[in-house]
């Protein structure tokens, strides 16, 4: 094999290579309720009706990958703002989800960035 092939054989590999953003949100129940998340924003098609959390257990509510580079991590926090946090047991969380200060980010990777977003619910967010 000639040197101009073995070069072009080892450089086109190179521009096959595309980043990937990995993006999660998740919600993590550490208490012994169940709850319900209900979204009623039918203009979004990103969340089910509602999701139920069981009690000490984490819920993926949202993911996706996507093909491209991306700068900085898509941030946390609902899309839309119309969801609704119902405790079966009929308390009241007293945590907002809408609000980005009470999500959690982790961002790592560099040709793979995984983006992780997480709301965890403790027995002190409950009344």
């Amino acid at each position: 094999m000639s040197r101009s092939c073995l070069f072009l054989f080892l450089l086109i590999p190179l521009f096959g290579c595309e980043t990937l953003h990995q993006f999660t949100q998740t919600i993590q129940n550490t208490t012994s309720e169940t709850i319900v998340l209900s979204f009623a924003n039918e203009s979004l098609n990103y969340y089910p009706d509602s999701i139920s959390i069981a009690p000490n257990s984490i819920e993926t509510i949202y993911s996706f990958e996507k093909f491209g580079a991306q700068a900085e991590g898509l941030g946390c926090g609902i899309i839309g703002n119309d969801v609704r946090v119902r405790i079966e047991s009929g308390k009241t969380l007293n945590k907002d989800i809408n609000q980005l200060e009470n999500w959690n980010q982790e961002l790592s990777g560099r040709r793979t960035v995984v983006e992780n977003c997480s709301f965890s619910i403790e027995a002190a967010d409950i009344q």
